[in-house]
């Protein structure tokens, strides 16, 4: 819930920069017309300008100043995973299952099309998997 939080920053809007493609504006790393030729679906006329990952900051901030809070590389989140989790979980602030046998990842990558990097969308995945498609992110609370 707080990485979902973190990347619509305050937007009601599908992404934080609106509901469609993002046009021209360089605002995530996805499959797009950069990877096209390693990547058999991806969004047509958009360009990150990266056919893989891009470096950290590479593209626009929401509107809370967070970078790379859609593509480049799905993150770990300490939630575990279940498919089914959202349909009984708690309305307010959901912190996923207690147990189970993989671990959530929000933001898409760049091999995804923006449909699946979405901030409503994770995915789980063994918590010893490695590859250049998942990352993780420090983060801390705000100091009150």
């Amino acid at each position: 819930a707080e990485f979902e939080y973190a990347t619509r920053a305050g937007t009601q809007t599908t992404y934080w920069w609106g509901n469609f493609s993002p046009g021209t504006r360089q605002v995530a790393n996805v499959a797009d017309e950069s990877a096209r030729t390693i990547l058999p679906a991806h969004i047509t006329g958009y360009d990150d300008g990266a056919v893989t990952t891009a470096p950290v900051g590479s593209y626009e901030a929401n509107p809370f100043g967070l970078f790379d809070m859609t593509g480049n590389v799905a993150e770990w989140v300490s939630d575990w995973y279940d498919g089914l989790y959202y349909r009984k979980s708690p309305e307010l602030n959901p912190t996923g299952p207690s147990s189970g046998e993989y671990r959530s990842t929000r933001g898409g990558g760049w091999n995804g099309v923006l449909y699946t990097s979405r901030p409503a969308v994770r995915t789980g995945g063994t918590p010893t998997e490695r590859n250049t498609k998942f990352g993780f992110r420090c983060a801390q609370d705000r100091p009150r």
